[in-house]
This record gives structure tokens, C-alpha cells and sequence, in this order.
């Protein structure tokens, strides 16, 4: 598997703010959806056991706000963990993993949503990300890969 230096770095660092409880949704239902989704900004760190975690675009870091897109032009690091998760757990798609959302991304995304018989419009959005397949990954080592079975947490 990649070794993805920066993320793993920036990842441990928010895996730190994981110390405490792990938030639950609240028992009201779910949030009201707004008329436009705001752009993913950066990832969220998703305990997927005791010793395993799920990467997943947000808006903002640790936020836990997954209601968001990602498209073309888009540079950041909810890119970053989008394009993990399309290289290693989704078609094993042919992409550059560099956080800008370009016409290979767009392209990898498309094939997933033709594949998952979602709307296609090569947006990365809620309906997309719970279609994909997520890495779970080592929560001492985000370099490595545990499975491909991790759901959306959204």
C-alpha cells in the first residue's frame, strides 16, 4: 500500500482529539439538509474499533460535518482522503494522490457512481460516500491499510 506522509501526520494529530468520548448522532433524527452542500475542507477521524480509524472529508477538521461536496477545483486535504479511499478500496482506481480534485478524480468518481447505480454527475457528495468502500486503517500506522469495508459514518 501508498505511504501518504503528510495526511498520516496531520491525521495523527486529529486521531489526539479522538482521546475522549467518540460523539454519537443525536436521538432527535437526522439534521435538516441545507438547499446547498458546502465544499468539504478537510477530514474527520472516525474510530472504526480500538485500534482502527476511518478518514472521511468534512468540513473542517474533526468536525464530523460529512454533509458536504468535493469537485473539481477543489484542493484540500477532504481531497486527499477521497483519493485514498478511490485508490485502495474502490475499482483500485489509477489516480495521483495529491489533493486536487482534477479530471482523474472526477473520472474515478464517475465509475464508482455508474458502478453503484447512484446519480452520476462526478461529484463527490453524501450519496457518494456512503456508496464507497472506506480504508480502515491502523490507528498506531495510517499507512497501513486494515481492510476495505469501512462504511460511511454519515
Amino acid at each position: 500500500m501508498a505511504s501518504y506522509p503528510r495526511m498520516i501526520a496531520r491525521a495523527a494529530l486529529a486521531l489526539a482529539a479522538l482521546a475522549g468520548p467518540v460523539p454519537t448522532a443525536a436521538a432527535a433524527g437526522p439534521p435538516a439538509q441545507p438547499a446547498a452542500l458546502s465544499h468539504c475542507t478537510d477530514f474527520t477521524v472516525v474510530k472504526a474499533g480500538p485500534n482502527a480509524v476511518i478518514l472521511v472529508p468534512s468540513i473542517g477538521g474533526n468536525t464530523r460535518a460529512f454533509t458536504c461536496k468535493l469537485e473539481s477545483g477543489d484542493r484540500n486535504a477532504g481531497v486527499f482522503v477521497l483519493q485514498v479511499a478511490l485508490r485502495e478500496c474502490n475499482f483500485r482506481a489509477n489516480i495521483e494522490v495529491d489533493g486536487i480534485y482534477g479530471e482523474h478524480t472526477r473520472n474515478a468518481v464517475i465509475q464508482l457512481q455508474s458502478n453503484r447505480h447512484i446519480t452520476v454527475d462526478g461529484v463527490y457528495g453524501p450519496q457518494t460516500g456512503k456508496a464507497m468502500n472506506w480504508p480502515v486503517l491502523a490507528a498506531d500506522d495510517f499507512s497501513r491499510v486494515l481492510a476495505c469495508s469501512g462504511k460511511f459514518p454519515g
